[in-house]
């Protein structure tokens, strides 16, 4: 919501968003910690009876205010607003749960969590392809939609009982937080080469696997490579020579039949 107030530079809008939800959240459990269900006690867990009374059901204020925050500081669009809104509502179905007096049942909230699924990869089919690409290598696979989809019905299904299984939203966040980061880090260095910047991958028998990102244009990139252009040729001009390092493009040399080249 925030850009449609004017153009912001997005790593400091995002900034501003993590820092706001954070507080939020923090004033939000302080305020509103009386509000929550309590605990029944666990019949079958150890010392079940010693967690009787105590609140539960926090992931809701980390939900909404995740959302909040999303809706203020992130760049929304139809796909966006629709994820966010099945967000809402497993969280919902989860809180519901922990309210009630009887459980629903396991067959019930696994029915619910099928359709929320199910609905994410109709919606994010509907916005984008059944196309995946492997970052690091820049491999571009095409899956069909309905293996796709399948895909990621399970996927998702699975991440939402993976995530009732570490004691729901609230057990699983500080994890989810700092994979997160680091998810962002990695791609963000991978994949941001954006503008005048280019990105070159080698590789090497010794060094393996390396990435070199630099200006290829803009005002002083391209000076600096100008004025090494000029050196380099006044300092030819000057030993009466071509190419002082031994570069063999200055040289009408054959190339060699490939047939004859080596190669692994």
């Amino acid at each position: 919501m925030i850009y449609l107030l004017g153009t912001y530079e997005h790593a400091l809008v995002a900034f501003i968003g993590v820092l706001f939800a954070f507080a939020a959240t923090c004033i939000a459990i302080a305020k509103l910690n009386g509000y929550l269900p309590k605990d029944m006690g666990r019949q079958y867990a150890h010392d079940g009876a010693l967690s009787a009374g105590k609140p539960r059901g926090a992931g809701i204020i980390f939900v909404l205010t995740f959302v909040v925050s999303a809706l203020l500081f992130g760049k929304m669009n139809k796909e966006i607003i629709i994820y966010l809104v099945l967000i809402v509502i497993e969280m919902f179905t989860g809180f519901f749960d922990d309210a009630a007096e009887k459980p629903w049942g396991e067959y019930l909230k696994g029915i619910l969590d099928l359709a929320v699924a199910v609905v994410v990869a109709i919606s994010y089919l509907h916005y984008n392809s059944s196309e995946i690409t492997i970052a690091i290598t820049g491999t571009t696979i095409v899956i069909p939609p309905v293996v796709f989809a399948i895909l990621t019905v399970i996927l998702v299904w699975v991440s939402i009982n993976v995530t009732n299984c570490s004691d729901g939203v609230d057990g699983l966040s500080g994890t989810l937080t700092i994979i997160t980061l680091m998810s962002v880090f990695v791609l963000d260095n991978i994949l941001k080469v954006n503008d005048s910047f280019n990105a070159v991958f080698v590789h090497g028998d010794a060094v393996d696997d390396a990435m070199f990102q630099g200006r290829g244009a803009g005002e002083f990139p391209t000076a600096s490579a100008v004025v090494g252009d000029v050196i380099a040729t006044a300092r030819n001009m000057q030993y009466d020579c071509c190419g002082r390092i031994g570069c063999s493009c200055y040289k009408n040399l054959p190339m060699q039949p490939g047939g004859d080249s080596r190669h692994r």
